[in-house]
């Protein structure tokens, strides 16, 4: 629940994908993957409390602070899988919380469109520094799926590509 000193801020990124749906919802349902496309995350391992459910993830992330200077922090991620994306969860130190839906929808030929809805609630002197922040990594999350997906795409492209070259006719 959100107040005056625990505000709450949303942003909502999409970007067309030229890949079709099922590679991105590949990606982004992999918890070995989607942890770590966030920039700041620098590892996620199995939570000790819950090890055996790939969904839930102590992370550890480095915050930029000033300059050079950066901090890493501890945050509990938890995901869920639903049929056209994910629900993430994490909590960070100091009141902080992020809660995402990621979702993937088909457009076109080939193509899709995924929708990134984050809200983080945390302290009110450092708002300003966490939507920023949480915005420009957001950005990036979005364009490290679409890379791995066209990338994905385009090598299975290239091998029909080359399975095709290589048939020969029978005699």
């Amino acid at each position: 629940m959100a107040s005056w000193l625990f505000p709450s801020y949303t942003v909502a990124l999409t970007r067309t994908i030229n890949a079709p749906a099922e590679s991105v919802l590949a990606i982004i349902q992999d918890p070995e993957q989607f942890f770590l496309l966030s920039p700041l995350i620098k590892n996620a391992k199995p939570d000790p409390l819950d090890p055996m459910n790939p969904f839930v993830r102590v992370l550890t992330e480095r915050l930029p602070i000033i300059g050079p200077f950066e901090v890493d922090t501890t945050i509990h991620g938890r995901m869920s899988l639903c049929p056209e994306g994910i629900n993430a969860e994490a909590d960070a130190g100091a009141g902080t919380r992020v809660v995402s839906r990621v979702t993937v929808e088909a457009r076109g030929e080939g193509g899709c469109e995924i929708l990134n809805e984050c809200t983080v609630q945390g302290f009110v002197v450092m708002m300003t520094y966490i939507s920023q922040t949480m915005t420009r990594t957001q950005e990036t999350v979005l364009a490290r799926i679409a890379e791995r997906a066209e990338q994905s795409t385009n090598q299975i492209h290239m091998d029909n590509s080359t399975e095709s070259a290589h048939c020969t006719r029978p005699q």
